[in-house]
């Protein structure tokens, strides 16, 4: 899903962002929940409807958690040298 040069750049990016890995953590928390609404809406739960959100909705807020998930393992590994 994605490129090496991809995976280079957020593993860039994570090293300049200053969010802590608790912080990290509440922010998959977050993302998670927006793709659980979006999940819940395009499936039309009572109550969930209005947003009317798509799969395409779904699909983005399921990449904006992963890419939370790499930045957090990606934190992990530089703090405890991990390789």
């Amino acid at each position: 899903m994605f490129t090496n040069n991809q995976l280079d750049l957020i593993q860039s990016l994570t090293k300049v962002d200053r969010k802590t890995i608790n912080t990290r953590l509440l922010k998959i928390m977050e993302e998670l929940g927006e793709c659980s609404q979006a999940f819940i809406s395009y499936e039309a739960v009572s109550g969930c409807t209005y947003k009317g959100c798509t799969q395409m909705n779904i699909l983005e807020e399921a990449l904006d958690t992963l890419l939370c998930v790499l930045s957090l393992v990606y934190q992990i590994a530089d703090e405890y040298n991990i390789d």
